[in-house]
């Protein structure tokens, strides 16, 4: 019985090693085969990296401000803080929206995004 375990313990690690450089060797003669391909997939990645990037320094900019949750019902988008809720302004347009909460809040800095089942996905 210790025998056959000795044999398991002994195979998977064979086989994971195995299959780990067999892994490595077809996706080197992947890159060799067709590089355009992976020229292609490297720009995606750097690509969505970027706006990545982008959106976190616009947040880490942001922060001494006061974070939005935005809501849009019919034609009207409304604003609300994220931490207590209280209302602060609303807009027919994002436009009009940020013009209300500066005219009400003068003094104050505010950012956010819409909700994601928001068709219109914008960032403020």
């Amino acid at each position: 019985m210790e025998d056959l375990i000795i044999i398991a313990v002994v195979a998977a690690i064979i086989g994971y090693f195995v299959g780990y450089h067999m892994r490595a060797i077809m996706l080197i003669r992947g890159m060799s085969e067709n590089p355009d391909h992976f020229i292609r997939l490297l720009e995606q990645v750097k690509k969505i990296n970027s706006e990545f990037d982008s959106e976190k320094a616009l947040l880490e900019q942001s922060v001494d401000g006061t974070e939005l949750s935005i809501e849009r019902e019919g034609n009207m988008f409304y604003a609300y803080t994220k931490d207590t809720n209280q209302f602060i302004a609303q807009g027919v347009t994002m436009d009009a929206l940020m013009e209300q909460a500066k005219l009400r809040h003068p003094d104050r800095k505010f950012f956010g995004t819409i909700s994601k089942e928001d068709s219109t996905k914008e960032l403020v």
